[in-house]
């Protein structure tokens, strides 16, 4: 049985490589796109590190690609992410009496 060997054209391999931005990534993701590391921190506007920290600590779930060594972040997790992050946050709490 021959395994199925997927190409991609010069074009494609080039924006591939590329830095995409914030809205180009969150449409990737509400596509369904798994994430490499660096694309979790643009994203979430993020050091790398600390993307790395939140993937590490178990916030973020990943997987790697069948014999690769990058990581690739779940969409659904940083759909999450995103809105949370977007979320009207609010004021301080007034204590009682004040």
């Amino acid at each position: 049985m021959v395994a199925a060997v997927t190409t991609i054209g010069t074009h494609e391999a080039v924006a591939r490589l590329m830095a995409r931005t914030r809205d180009e990534l969150r449409r990737a993701v509400e596509a369904g796109e798994w994430l490499r590391t660096g694309d979790v921190a643009i994203l979430l506007g993020l050091s790398r590190a600390t993307a790395i920290r939140r993937i590490d600590s178990g916030q973020i779930r990943w997987r790697l690609q069948p014999g690769g060594k990058q990581r690739f972040c779940d969409p659904a997790d940083l759909l999450r992410l995103v809105e949370e992050a977007e979320k009207p946050q609010r004021g301080p709490m007034t204590p009682p009496g004040e």
